[in-house]
């Protein structure tokens, strides 16, 4: 009789220097089946990542150096600088390049989508970094990228400096959110965070706390061009494509700050992590025109950063609200888990079909399951810095925990993207500068 046993190995490329490519592995037993190397250093505050199809490159957005970081072949290879037409990348705190999406049809017109926070050097007087995403071209045999975007390359920005605000009234300040996801009928998402009051994210008049829907042209989803596309839930009756206004982009509302997005590749729906204040941290399922309730709901026991249980520092009927419930949250009181990446696992593996999500508060990668009905079971951690015991004894463990999670040795790390590629292998970027890739094979033994 075999038994089959899975592994997972990372190779560690170190770091003497960015472009230093020496193995230097340093392994993590994770139990006895599972075997974690480390792989790629020289990543500077890492935000977004994907895979451009048919290569072997990924490309990691850098938030804070304002660059793309290129690895091929598991080496870092390069990294890419941007410059923008009357335009600079904001400084400040959460903003600077943010989310990355490439285009379905990228083989044949090699765009992508990134995510910005930008100041209009045309307003020297106007402080508000505001959200945008850019559309470039994407030289991936070159490794080079178009070296000037023009205003025309960008597709959607919000456009508080030109009514001439000065201060952060009206925009969200660039900050929280910032991540990209092309739907099956290649429309685009973009999530939105703010950093200015929690009201903002029920205002149809303001993009912050939102997910926004656009087609790649920029313009919002409300003109049936394409033959049974899905409108957006909120458009004008009067919408002109000239003069378009927030409500005509707004997809779903009621968000605090959403840091992940994946379609599940089995029933297509889309799942996002959202950060609560203090508690409230929770996973969506994403539904065009539904209310998820922040700041007026929260389904776990949240604090608001005044102080104030989340609900009653802005007190409604909420049986009188139709806002849509997560269908997974951490339930612990006061504590952030601060969710971030999240990926279905594909193929023939011991996570088949489950969801991986990533965190930075706890540093772990959570496994959790759910059925057509969108109704979750959670089934344990990978990469815990803790151990079970101190987990449960620091109330880290969620109520909904069901089995042990899956032992390993600390990691520590603050994880901030994951994804899973065609060929079954699982990247992790923490925020300490390293990627790490997990390759599942199958050993057989008598």
């Amino acid at each position: 009789m075999k038994i089959i046993i899975i592994v997972i190995s990372i190779i560690l490329i170190g770091s003497c220097g960015i472009f230093n490519n020496s193995h230097t592995p340093e392994l993590h037993i994770l139990d006895s089946n599972l075997i974690l190397e480390k792989q790629i250093a020289g990543i500077i505050t890492p935000f977004s990542m994907l895979e451009i199809p048919t290569t072997n490159q990924i490309l990691i957005t850098e938030r804070e150096t304002k660059q793309i970081a290129i690895i091929e072949n598991d080496v870092l290879v390069k990294k890419l600088s941007i410059q923008i037409e009357n335009r600079e990348i904001s400084s400040a705190i959460a903003n600077g390049i943010l989310g990355v999406a490439v285009d379905p049809d990228f083989e044949t017109n090699k765009l992508l989508y990134i995510a910005v926070s930008l100041r209009d050097l045309r307003y020297p007087d106007i402080d508000v970094p505001t959200h945008s995403i850019l559309k470039i071209k994407y030289d991936h045999e070159n490794k080079l990228i178009q070296e000037t975007i023009f205003e025309k390359d960008i597709i959607f920005e919000e456009s508080t400096r030109d009514i001439g605000i000065i201060k952060n009234t009206e925009g969200t300040g660039g900050g929280g959110g910032g991540k990209l996801l092309f739907l099956p009928d290649k429309t685009l998402l973009f999530s939105i965070g703010f950093f200015s009051e929690n009201l903002v994210s029920q205002d149809m008049s303001k993009y912050g706390g939102k997910i926004i829907r656009l087609h790649t042209d920029g313009r919002p989803v409300c003109e049936d061009t394409i033959a049974n596309i899905e409108l957006n839930p909120f458009c004008s009756e009067s919408y002109d494509a000239q003069n378009s206004v927030p409500a005509d982009y707004i997809y779903t509302l009621g968000h605090k700050n959403v840091q992940g997005m994946t379609i599940d590749p089995v029933t297509q729906r889309v799942y996002a992590t959202e950060h609560g204040e203090k508690g409230g941290d929770e996973i969506n399922v994403i539904l065009s025109g539904r209310n998820y309730g922040f700041p007026y709901f929260c389904s776990a026991s949240c604090t608001g950063y005044s102080g104030q249980k989340l609900g009653d520092e802005f007190p409604i009927d909420i049986s009188a609200q139709n806002f849509t419930a997560p269908v997974f949250n951490w339930t612990i009181k006061q504590r952030s888990f601060a969710p971030s990446g999240l990926t279905f696992s594909t193929g023939e593996n011991k996570f088949k079909n489950n969801l991986l999500v990533a965190t930075l508060g706890n540093r772990t990668l959570h496994v959790v399951s759910f059925d057509k009905n969108s109704n979750s079971t959670y089934l344990g951690r990978l990469l815990s810095p803790y151990p079970y015991y101190i987990e449960k004894l620091l109330n880290l463990v969620p109520i909904v925990h069901k089995i042990p999670y899956i032992r390993n040795k600390f990691f520590g790390q603050r994880l901030r993207d994951i994804f899973m590629n065609d060929s079954e292998k699982l990247y992790v970027v923490t925020d300490a500068g390293f990627l790490y890739k997990f390759r599942f094979d199958t050993v057989a033994t008598e």
